[in-house]
C-alpha cells in the first residue's frame, strides 16, 4: 500500500505474505528509496532496522507486552511497567527519570506525569 502526503512525499508499505508474520509490515520505503525494515518473532515486533543500518530492539514480558526498548547502541532507552489490567503505569529512562500514568476509567482519561513533572491529561 502507499501513503501520499500533500507535498507529494510518499511512503510505500510492504507486508509479509506468508507464514506466522502474514499481514505484518515488513518494510516502509520513502520516495528516495530509504527503507525501514521490521522483524517479528511470534507476531511480536523484535527489531526495527533503520536506513543507516541502526537496529532498535524490543523485549517482552510474560504477558507479551513490550518490556524494554533497546537503542542502536545497546542501551535500554525505555523500560515499561504495567498494572494488572495491562495498562502502562510507568516508563523508566537511562537518566533515571520516569514517566507515570494514572487512569480514570469513569472520566475516560489518562494523566501522564512527564519527567519534568508536567502533567498531561489525555481524553
Amino acid at each position: 500500500s502507499k501513503a501520499v502526503a500533500k507535498n507529494s512525499n510518499t511512503l510505500t508499505f510492504s507486508y509479509y505474505k506468508d507464514g506466522n508474520n502474514l499481514g505484518l509490515i515488513e518494510n516502509v520505503t520513502d520516495q528516495t528509496g530509504r527503507s525501514v525494515s521490521y522483524a517479528y518473532e511470534n507476531r511480536r515486533l523484535i527489531t526495527i532496522i533503520e536506513p543507516d543500518g541502526a537496529v532498535r530492539k524490543f523485549t517482552y514480558d510474560s504477558e507479551n507486552r513490550i518490556k524494554d526498548v533497546i537503542n542502536p547502541r545497546g542501551i535500554t532507552s525505555i523500560t515499561n511497567e504495567y498494572d494488572c489490567e495491562g495498562k502502562t503505569v510507568k516508563q523508566s529512562f537511562p537518566d533515571s527519570s520516569v514517566m507515570t500514568y494514572e487512569y480514570d476509567d469513569e472520566q475516560k482519561t489518562c494523566t501522564a506525569t512527564e519527567q519534568n513533572g508536567n502533567k498531561v491529561i489525555y481524553t
